[in-house]
């Protein structure tokens, strides 16, 4: 940016001389040796080769046109200049208007190109701090056509538009689009102010909704250093807000709402995704406040289930969770507070469940052969340590009486023996009627650990001790190293969006 105004300052008040020198030429001599002096200029000061016709020199105005610079990198198709007569010999004047501006810049790595030459270092002097920049009282812009390339990051970026210079000032609307091969279009709106003098501005922006498909356009058609950190999606979004800067610093305060985002990855599928976020920081992306996002989500062989979020994007970076909340069987998962910095990967967090149908609890615990009814409720304690998901002590509980059916036969292959009593206690889980059931995680590492199944209540059916009150404790071996997994899967995905931000 500091670049770029400074090469303005000097592209205008280089032009603004040479017209002015070239003017009073013309009134003293004639057209053809304006134009030599003005290209003169032009020249000695690094933007040559240079064309240029001056047309007319008037008591109050002069015109030119076909103005060339680089060699044609940089054009514009008219030039007009107002003054008082007096002004030409005193080198001033009091309006200039360039119209058809037409150039192509390439960035790389922080620097600007123009026709392959970088931006000249600007040679004015003499300006005093509140004076003009330039000898003319203000400059208008108009059908500006810039195009701005950026090797291997984006697409090129068409820059259309005008303004006006009054002093240190320029006013702006532009319109900034990219248009990648396979349609995908982005498109900003910008109107604002920029000071040359203390290299600092504002503007409004808008960014009209852009849409992907997920056979078709895509984020990294539009911006090929993407290619490989998004997974095909389908979804919206558009921006709006406003941008400032200064010699080194852009700072957004933008709104940005994404919508019907999906996309699938080998740890879920994921439909529906809404989001409306508060941007203040672009590298690494950051947020202000408590940011929201809905989603569908389905994990590897569970149903599809509503899940929303609400973080914050630090500029570290890390995000911070606040809440978690996962509609599962019926009930509800809900994390508690956390944060994932990508730098220091170790956190904890609880997972409280509410009412959890019990046969799907089985199955998000990895537990064969056992079905029922009933829900139950509690907390799970995660830790993160080296990139690992372990489970602390702790339990669940059913919320009120169930039934429980358990395979005997898968359940003799676990505890064992051929006690008559045991068989004629194991008789009455193929329809246990339960008052008290816990579930009871013994510590672990890496997912594995045991559980501790704790029954309390009768089969009214079974001949073998019927009616009659029965505690059961069965202890199951490395059997919810599913769940560990899922939070692991989740926690990786989202280490690797921060690190790509």
């Amino acid at each position: 940016m500091k670049k770029a105004s400074r090469a303005l300052r000097l592209a205008v008040a280089v032009v603004v001389i040479a017209l002015i020198a070239g003017a009073g030429g013309v009134w003293l001599y004639r057209a053809e040796l304006a134009a030599r002096t003005a290209i003169a200029i032009l020249e000695q000061r690094g933007f040559g080769p240079v064309e240029l016709t001056v047309h007319h020199v008037g008591l109050h105005s002069a015109r030119a046109s076909g103005l060339s610079l680089y060699g044609g990198a940089v054009r514009a198709s008219s030039l007009v200049l107002t003054f008082d007569p007096g002004d030409l010999y005193a080198g001033r004047a009091r309006t200039m208007e360039i119209e058809g501006l037409r150039t192509t810049v390439e960035v790389k790595g922080g620097n600007i190109e123009v026709g392959g030459r970088p931006l000249p270092a600007s040679t004015a002097s003499g300006s005093s701090p509140g004076s003009p920049l330039v000898p003319v009282s203000s400059i208008t812009l108009r059908d500006v056509d810039i195009s701005a390339t950026f090797p291997a990051l984006a697409q090129p970026v068409r820059i259309t538009g005008g303004g006006r210079l009054i002093d240190t000032t320029l006013a702006f609307e532009l319109t900034a689009s990219m248009q990648a091969d396979r349609g995908s279009v982005l498109e900003v709106l910008a109107a604002g102010k920029h000071d040359i003098e203390r290299n600092a501005g504002t503007a409004s922006v808008t960014m009209r909704t852009v849409k992907f498909h997920a056979n078709s356009k895509q984020p990294k058609d539009l911006f090929p250093a993407l290619a490989g950190v998004l997974p095909p999606l389908d979804g919206a979004a558009r921006a709006a807000g406003l941008v400032s800067w200064t010699d080194d610093r852009i700072v957004p305060d933008l709104s940005v709402h994404v919508e019907d985002i999906a996309f699938e990855t080998p740890q879920a599928r994921v439909r529906d995704l809404t989001a409306d976020l508060h941007v203040t920081g672009l590298a690494p992306l950051a947020t202000s406040g408590r940011q929201t996002l809905t989603a569908t989500v389905q994990p590897g062989g569970l149903p599809a289930a509503p899940l929303s979020l609400q973080f914050e994007l630090k500029a570290k970076p890390a995000v911070h969770v606040e809440t978690l909340t996962y509609d599962f069987a019926g009930g509800r998962i809900t994390a508690s507070p956390f944060t994932i910095d990508p730098a220091h990967p170790n956190f904890t967090t609880k997972l409280h469940f509410a009412g959890v149908e019990l046969e799907q609890a089985f199955r998000l615990l990895n537990v064969e052969g056992m079905t029922g009814a009933g829900r139950i409720e509690g907390d799970v304690a995660l830790q993160m340590r080296g990139g690992k998901i372990s489970i602390d002590d702790s339990r669940l509980a059913a919320s009120g009486p169930g039934e429980l059916d358990i395979n005997n036969s898968w359940l003799l292959e676990r505890v064992g023996g051929a006690d008559p009593r045991v068989r004629d206690a194991l008789q009455t889980l193929g329809d246990f009627h339960y008052d008290v059931l816990t579930i009871d995680f013994e510590r672990s590492g890496g997912g594995t650990g045991s559980l501790l199944l704790r029954l309390q209540g009768q089969n009214p059916t079974a001949s073998a001790l019927k009616g009659q009150k029965i505690n059961f404790n069965i202890r199951l071996e490395s059997n919810f190293d599913r769940l560990a997994e899922m939070a692991l899967r989740g926690v990786e995905t989202v280490h690797e969006l921060l690190r790509q931000r």
